[in-house]
Order: C-alpha cells, then sequence, then structure tokens
C-alpha cells in the first residue's frame, strides 16, 4: 500500500494523463513512419522505440501506485512527527527556517511548493520519525553531519 496525500494523488494523475498522452503521440508517429515509405533514419525509429517503451513502464509504474494508494487521513493530531506531518526544521548555527512533509516515496517533490514533500525513507525523513517540537536530530549527508531542530508540527 501507498499513503498519498491528496495533492501528491492529483499530481500522479496528472503525471499519468501526461504520460499517456505523449505514448500515444508516439506510437502514432512509429505507425506513421511504418506505413509510410518515409526516408526516417534509422536512429529517428530507435529513439522513438525507446522513447516508447520509457513511457510503456512509467505509464504502467503510475497505474499501480495509483491502483494500491489510499489517501493519507487529513485532520490527525499528534504530538510527534508521523506521516503525513508538516515540520518546520531549523539547521543548527542558521535561523532560516524550512518547511517540509512528510510522505511516502511516491508523493515526495522537491519542486518549489511552500511545503517540500520528504520521503519517511530519505535520511531526514527516517531521523524525524517520532520526534516532537524542540527535539534535534544529525543527519549525515555526504561527507557532513547536519543537525536541525523540529520548530513546529501540524498536521
Amino acid at each position: 500500500m501507498v499513503r498519498l496525500t491528496k495533492e501528491g494523488r492529483a499530481r500522479l494523475e496528472r503525471e499519468l494523463d501526461r504520460d499517456r498522452e505523449r505514448l500515444t503521440e508516439v506510437d502514432a508517429f512509429l505507425r506513421e513512419q511504418m506505413a509510410c515509405s518515409c526516408d526516417t533514419d534509422a536512429i529517428t525509429l530507435r529513439d522513438a522505440r525507446l522513447e516508447k517503451a520509457r513511457l510503456a513502464d512509467a505509464v504502467d509504474g503510475l497505474e499501480t501506485t495509483l491502483a494500491r494508494a489510499r489517501l493519507l487521513p487529513t485532520g490527525t493530531t499528534s504530538s510527534t512527527v508521523e506521516l503525513g506531518a508538516v515540520v518546520t526544521v531549523v539547521q543548527q548555527g542558521s535561523d532560516d527556517e524550512t518547511t517540509l512533509q512528510l510522505v511516502d516515496a511516491p508523493d515526495a517533490s522537491a519542486s518549489a511548493e511552500d511545503v517540500i514533500r520528504i520521503s519517511d525513507v530519505s535520511p531526514l525523513g527516517r531521523r524525524l520519525l517520532g520526534l516532537r517540537v524542540g527535539d534535534s536530530v544529525r543527519v549525515p549527508l555526504g561527507e557532513r553531519v547536519v543537525t536541525y531542530e523540529v520548530r513546529d508540527l501540524r498536521y
């Protein structure tokens, strides 16, 4: 089972629609090229076939994820960080706050939204689980270790 936010489900559904549309376009291109005696080079056809295979895999994966998906409950209250929590953290030595939402991996998104969705299996996400406001956590990031403090928690 995959647990998604309402926004994450909508984003994956839009992605699925885009990939299906693009798959239809690539498939039509290939059928057209095979039906005519067009002078399409072998590289173009090979690239189109590879793109068709990539898109078919993406569509299959998205369909499977969405079929297994359950929406995270809204209105949850907890004093500890759990899946679906919106957490504000500050990196030690900085006053810059970052607001994150802890989600399942398919829902994670590093887009330029107000709230960045991070996976519960990411280095920071794993360590945030179970923390309370005021708790700190050390997170290894490559060659360095960064300490974050939980400043706010809401659902």
